[in-house]
């Protein structure tokens, strides 16, 4: 049965017809590797651009890393500036609520002033 597909198809092959569909198919084949090829080339170039836009995207994601670093680090030093500033103001506060609390126990009247400032004066080692 083989044998008889076979030389059938010979038979066609060698015809005036099975040339021209030979013909045909190899055309064809020719035309396909064509647009193939042109495929291929296009594909070739939307990878290349693909690739180098991935490049300035990543170098960008990178650049835009490092101004957030950036930030954190001047954020991170803001803050203990913040930090330091207020034990800074806590220290003057303690000051000047010592300060007014003496300005308030100094008495009026002038003898007692008078006393109140040698005793004071003494304690300091301002007065002899």
């Amino acid at each position: 049965m083989l044998a008889i597909v076979m030389e059938v198809i010979g038979r066609f092959m060698s015809s005036r017809i099975g040339q021209i569909v030979t013909l045909c198919a190899v055309g064809s084949l020719g035309v396909l590797c064509v647009i193939l090829a042109v495929s291929l080339k296009t594909t070739k170039t939307a990878l290349s651009k693909s690739i180098n836009d991935k490049a300035v995207l990543s170098a960008q994601v990178q650049l835009q890393n490092q101004g957030i670093e950036q930030w954190k680090k001047e954020a991170a030093t803001q803050k203990e500036r913040a930090m330091e500033a207020q034990k800074a103001a806590g220290r003057v506060r303690t000051i000047t609520e010592t300060r007014v609390e003496r300005i308030l126990t100094t008495p009026v009247e002038a003898s007692t002033a008078v006393q109140w400032g040698y005793s004071t004066a003494r304690l300091q080692g301002g007065w002899p």
